[in-house]
């Protein structure tokens, strides 16, 4: 395999590297910029930018090839403390039924403080979500503040008009799971 995984070149971030139909495959799935480059052998996914395809190429060859091979990268990381560990590359996808007890009474909080029935969907970003629900099975729902298009971005902002709302949710939330 590859002695260094390539860097999305929007985000920095490492990749994960596979094969799909017989095309080694570098795909960026930390930011949404639709990052992909595909190539006839892993050493060239180091060449960035290597051919870089777009989403709907790299779901044409996941069509096309239904056998594949991934790579998660590993990390080493230092804390504030000098204590270094090592950890996967990625994150647990997790879903969460609309029904279950959670969903329903934090929708009806969210709905008495806004007036709003709440939008169910999933987030295009990671929070700690992916250890709660995909690995601990700790039922976990998204709330908060904010456009998610600028989420874990260099434009990260949020109105403090979302701030208070968020607020008041999260009290009712409280008040009404009591």
């Amino acid at each position: 395999m590859l002695d260094k995984t390539p860097r999305c070149p929007h985000c920095q971030n490492l990749t994960v590297v596979g094969t799909i139909a017989g095309k080694a495959v570098a795909v960026c799935t930390y930011c949404d910029n639709g990052f992909a480059v595909a190539s006839s052998q892993y050493e060239n996914l180091l060449q960035i930018p290597a051919q870089q395809i777009t989403r709907a190429q790299l779901d044409k060859l996941r069509k096309e090839g239904s056998e594949g091979l991934v790579k998660v990268t590993n990390s080493k990381s230092i804390s504030y403390t000098g204590k270094a560990w090592t950890e996967k590359r990625s994150y647990a996808a997790w879903l969460i039924d609309e029904k279950t007890p959670l969903v329903t009474q934090v929708g009806k909080a969210i709905q008495k403080v806004t007036g709003l029935k709440p939008r169910l969907a999933y987030w295009k970003f990671s929070t700690a979500g992916a250890y709660t629900m995909g690995y601990a099975g700790i039922p976990t729902i998204g709330f908060g503040p904010g456009d998610e298009r600028f989420a874990h971005t260099a434009n990260e902002h949020i109105k403090l008009g979302d701030c208070f709302t968020a607020a008041c949710v999260y009290a009712q939330m409280i008040a009404d799971l009591l």
